[in-house]
C-alpha cells in the first residue's frame, strides 16, 4: 500500500530541503539522467523553453514546492518494489547533473524496472518514474556532445567484447610546447552496442584536435577508432561532455 506522508522516511533520515541544488558538470558512475520537468507547469523560460517553475525547482529558490516522489525501501531485481510510500521531495535535494546549458536532471544511478536509484541528500533512495518522467541514458547524452575522455589511457577493442589493447594519449601529439599544458582530443560517438547498464559498448572516433583549443600547427588527423566500455573498472563513466561548451 502506498501511504502519504509529509515528512521524511525514517528508513533513509532524508533531510529537509537544502539552501540551493547539488548540482555537478563532472563525470559521475550514473547510468542516465531523469528529467522530471513534466511534472512542472507555468511559462516557458525565454531563453532554455523549460517550465519557469521547473528551472526554479530545479537551481533550489526556497519558494520553489517538493513534488511527491514513489519511494520504494526495497527494489528486487526484477523491478518489483516493497515498503512504498509517497514522500514530498524537494527537487534541489537530489544530487543532479547539468546536460545542457543550466538545464540539471537526477543523476540514476541504477535502474530495474520503472524504479531508479537516485541520491537525496547524499543518501541512496529509489524511486518510482511517473508518467510524466522521462528517464535518458547516459549512451544518449553523449550521443552528439562535446565529449572528453575521463582517463588519460583507455582501452579499446575492434569489435564490442574483442580483445582488449591500451592506447595512452600524450600532450606530443599535438605538439604542445608545455608539459603542463592539458590536451584532449576531439571524440566523436559513432555507433553504441547496448548490454547491461555499465556494460554497453561506445564506438568511438578519437581526432587529433583539441575540440576547445583548436592548434594551427597540425591538420585533423584521425588517431584511431575503436569500442570501448561504456564505464570504467572504478564504475565512472569513460566520456562525459561539456554542458555550456568550451
Amino acid at each position: 500500500m502506498v501511504r502519504h506522508l509529509t515528512l521524511a522516511l525514517a528508513a533513509y533520515a532524508i533531510m529537509g530541503p537544502c539552501s540551493f541544488a547539488e548540482i555537478s558538470r563532472d563525470p559521475l558512475n550514473l547510468i542516465g539522467v531523469l528529467d522530471v520537468s513534466g511534472r512542472y507547469s507555468g511559462e516557458p523560460m525565454p531563453a532554455l523553453g523549460v517550465p519557469n517553475d521547473w528551472f526554479v525547482a530545479a537551481w533550489g529558490e526556497e519558494e520553489a514546492s517538493p513534488k511527491l516522489y514513489t519511494v520504494g525501501q526495497r527494489v528486487s531485481s526484477s523491478g518489483v518494489a516493497t515498503d512504498m510510500a509517497e514522500q514530498s521531495i524537494a527537487l534541489s535535494d537530489f544530487l543532479m547533473v547539468e546536460t545542457e546549458y543550466e538545464q540539471p536532471h537526477i543523476a540514476v544511478f541504477e535502474k530495474r524496472g520503472s524504479w531508479l536509484e537516485v541520491r537525496v541528500n547524499q543518501l541512496p533512495i529509489w524511486i518510482g518514474m511517473s508518467a510524466e518522467d522521462e528517464f535518458i541514458p547516459y549512451t544518449a547524452l553523449i550521443s552528439n556532445g562535446l565529449n572528453y575522455l575521463t582517463a588519460s589511457t583507455i582501452s579499446f577493442a575492434d569489435t564490442p567484447g574483442g580483445p582488449m589493447s591500451a592506447f595512452p594519449f600524450s600532450s606530443t601529439m599535438q605538439g604542445i610546447e608545455s608539459p603542463t599544458e592539458s590536451w584532449g582530443p576531439d571524440i566523436t560517438v559513432l555507433d553504441i552496442h547496448p548490454s547491461d547498464a555499465r556494460e554497453d559498448w561506445i564506438k568511438i572516433r578519437v581526432t587529433d584536435l583539441p575540440h576547445c583549443k583548436p592548434s594551427p600547427k597540425q591538420g585533423e588527423a584521425v588517431i584511431f577508432e575503436g569500442w570501448i566500455r561504456s564505464h570504467r573498472p572504478d564504475g565512472l563513466v569513460s566520456i562525459w561532455f561539456h554542458s555550456r561548451g568550451c
